[in-house]
């Protein structure tokens, strides 16, 4: 009488044995590495890869412009979804002042390229105010608006002021900027209507009060 010592060798199920051809092939393909159709295929597989790499990006770049343009309002009509160059209400309203600088009323250039001296306090008399409806002022400094530039509420964060952002504060410790305007560019090249609110102005975060540190020479001794 036969003992096994383990009983789990009694239930398995013998399969059927692998050819002695089988074997010889795979081996040959083994030893005779990815094959030409392999390489193609895989540069195939890296492009297709690639284009869908490309399709997302695309994609997540409309959504997110989709995105901006919907929560962007207009300083005009206070419509979100666009601006105030694409305004379709702007086009009836001649007072607005479409086209034209709003430091000396010439339609040859925009109040940011303006280099016309004007007195204080009358930097922007042919700009049209969005608040009151009366020109001579910008929407941030009329005195029927409590929040200035400040919709959601808050102040600049230097001196407390809602007439301006805490980058254009007088008591701003920096002193060397670089003001860059946007312009809207229209389909011909021609400048669009953009309001002297929506202006943008970066400033360098340079610290003065720091001095360059000098290096002093290494000596090396031998």
């Amino acid at each position: 009488m036969t003992r096994f010592a383990r009983r789990g060798a009694q239930k398995k199920t013998p399969h059927t044995a692998t050819s002695w051809k089988d074997i010889h092939d795979q081996a040959a393909v083994e030893q005779d590495g990815p094959s030409h159709l392999n390489i193609t295929s895989q540069a195939q597989l890296a492009r297709e890869t690639a284009v869908k790499k490309d399709k997302r990006r695309e994609n997540r770049r409309i959504k997110r412009i989709r995105k901006k343009e919907a929560t962007k309002v207009c300083f005009h009509c206070r419509m979100p979804g666009h601006g105030m160059a694409d305004c379709p209400s702007l086009k009836n309203d001649m007072e607005q002042g479409t086209d034209i600088c709003f430091k000396c009323g010439s339609t040859e250039h925009l109040a940011t390229l303006c280099t016309v001296k004007v007195p204080a306090g009358k930097q922007f008399m042919f700009a049209k105010c969005f608040v009151c409806g009366e020109t001579g002022h910008l929407s941030k400094t009329c005195p029927d608006n409590p929040r200035g530039l400040y919709p959601d509420g808050g102040c600049c964060q230097l001196c407390g002021s809602v007439e301006h952002y805490k980058r254009d504060c007088p008591d701003r410790p920096i002193k060397d900027e670089i003001t860059v305007y946007r312009q809207v560019i229209g389909q011909r090249g021609k400048n669009l209507h953009v309001s002297v609110d929506d202006e943008l102005s970066l400033y360098e975060e340079a610290d003065l009060s720091k001095k360059p540190v000098k290096r002093k020479p290494k000596l090396v001794k031998f």
